[in-house]
């Protein structure tokens, strides 16, 4: 409950006081925006996952509206129930669910798949910092679709070999990958697939 409120002050604060503060907490408003400039994301119809969902207080709302649906997973149920307080009014399907198995067997397809993993769960590979659950988002993307997850921002000086291992696991062409930092622990790795 207290982090709830936290997050939701931040957020009332973003409000008042502008989009300044709000980048310097997530890039992902910017993200959307050049990817809907560059055409990578589909203008309409966008289907979006997104994983570790916590509350949604932060990037969810950078991309909700850019958007037609979003499933979101938390798997705290106490936090889920604030979540969906949040977004009363947004297309949204909320899921008190392990995102990792979801994403392991559903056949459902996503246009965005979003792994907002928290930095305290040891879901990192040692030494890319690259998600283990990596080769199911490719598993739930369509064709010509977005995948965007958390590396620890330390991680970065091996940008070179991250990208190689994403190549590794790729199932589908790579269009492009770009890195936008979060802050000084966590950066987003944003891949744009093709068919």
């Amino acid at each position: 409950m207290i982090l709830y409120l936290k997050e939701l002050i931040k957020s009332y604060i973003y409000q008042i006081v502008g989009s300044k503060m709000h980048r310097f907490h997530t890039p992902m408003e910017q993200v959307m925006k050049y990817l809907r400039y560059s055409r990578l994301l589909p203008a309409k119809g966008c289907t979006a996952l997104e994983m570790f969902g916590m509350f949604g207080l932060w990037h969810t709302k950078d991309y909700v509206k850019v958007v037609e649906h979003i499933d979101f997973f938390e798997i705290d149920k106490n936090i889920i129930k604030y979540a969906k307080k949040s977004f009363r009014k947004e297309n949204m399907d909320f899921y008190c669910a392990d995102s990792i198995e979801y994403i392991k067997n559903t056949n459902k397809k996503y246009d965005l798949v979003i792994a907002d993993q928290p930095d305290c769960l040891d879901l990192y590979e040692k030494e890319t910092g690259i998600p283990t659950f990596l080769e199911y988002m490719f598993r739930v993307s369509k064709e010509n679709s977005i995948l965007v997850f958390n590396i620890r921002t330390k991680c970065l000086p091996k940008s070179k070999k991250i990208k190689e291992k994403i190549y590794a696991i790729a199932t589908r062409e790579i269009k492009e990958i770009f890195f936008v930092v979060r802050h000084k622990k966590l950066t987003y790795v944003v891949v744009a697939l093709g068919r």
